[in-house]
């Protein structure tokens, strides 16, 4: 399951004096530009599914330029990704405050979109698997229950809110407008992927996923790890995703028990077509087999698996190097 998830882009946005030749606002010039550039990416990485949660506009009332290039950008998802659901959740620059004002946001629902504006809302996708529970940002909302879909394979929660304790004072929101508000460990469990708007920048609101599997692996041990030889195996690991594995609380781990190693393998390369490389039947040269078996092998926890592989060629290629004169016929240094 490959999704996107995009949020807070305040098409709109105005700032400073600057104009383009054009007369439009440059801020507001660039927030359109980057939007333009993420659907670009969106449609080369050809998704399962498309998330946007929430603050689509600046404004509840955006202009027309804003309006114009949001549908022209939108269009352009809903016809390159056709089988690509694509779900948009209101946020609190969306969603109006008063009952008689319609949502800007419903304007894609005639491209097929689906947008969740006015209260909790759980979208399904079933020849996919999918069950996304949408909590948009409405005014005067109170706390709901967040509780994924027990039937579907793959669970995603797409919330715009605050998150209690993550968001500094100055910033909270307007007391009148009664955001809703969650605690982190409010959906702590249970979810595949939580997509989460309202947060500008990066923001560490929880802990991580794949941390948090690996401690649930680790406290399901019948007696738990203490004096015991543990090695647990993590499927479908991307490097990037290694990279950012909690270390300390695996040495923790290690200090617990006889032995604990973290076995991480990465997913299998997608073969496409007539894109890979090499001829059919050609043999793998020394260093593709080299380079095959370490990424396989078992690792001890706190090993780099990208810097071991970069070192193991490295070594190969010196000794290449060294090879290459009695190869060719030339003398050896006595």
């Amino acid at each position: 399951m490959r999704l996107v998830h995009l949020a807070d882009l305040h098409l709109g946005f105005r700032q400073f004096q600057r104009v383009t030749p054009t007369g439009v606002n440059q801020r507001e010039a660039d927030v359109a530009l980057a939007f333009t550039r993420a659907v670009d990416k969106v449609i080369a990485l050809k998704p399962d599914a498309v998330l946007i949660a929430g603050d689509v506009f600046h404004s509840v009332r955006p202009t027309n330029t804003a309006i114009v290039h949001a549908v022209r950008q939108v269009q352009r998802l809903v016809q390159a990704l056709p089988a690509a659901p694509i779900i948009v959740i209101a946020g609190n620059h969306d969603a109006p405050r008063s009952s008689d004002t319609v949502c800007i946001l419903t304007l894609f629902s005639q491209f097929g979109v689906t947008v969740v504006h006015r209260g909790v809302e759980r979208v399904r996708v079933p020849e996919l698997g999918l069950s996304v529970l949408c909590v948009p940002d409405v005014p005067r909302a109170e706390k709901v229950a967040l509780e994924p879909d027990p039937e579907a394979k793959w669970n995603v929660l797409l919330l715009h809110g605050e998150i209690a304790g993550v968001m500094p004072s100055h910033g909270a929101p307007d007391p009148d407008r009664a955001t809703g508000r969650y605690e982190a460990g409010d959906f702590a469990r249970g979810w595949d992927y939580v997509a989460l708007g309202h947060y500008h920048v990066y923001t560490k609101v929880g802990d991580r996923a794949f941390d948090a599997a690996i401690r649930d692996a680790v406290d399901r041990t019948p007696g738990g790890v203490e004096d015991k030889v543990v090695r647990l195996v993590v499927q479908d690991l991307p490097r990037h995703v290694e990279r950012e594995i909690d270390y300390k609380a695996i040495r923790e781990f290690s200090r617990r028990a006889l032995h604990f190693q973290l076995d991480t393998r990465r997913p299998e390369a997608m073969r496409t077509g007539e894109a890979v490389s090499g001829a059919p039947g050609r043999r793998a040269s020394l260093a593709e087999t080299l380079r095959d078996r370490l990424l396989a092998r078992s690792l001890d926890a706190g090993i780099n698996r990208e810097q071991l592989v970069a070192l193991g060629l490295e070594y190969l290629r010196q000794a290449d190097e060294l090879a290459v004169p009695t190869a060719m016929g030339g003398e050896e240094d006595a």
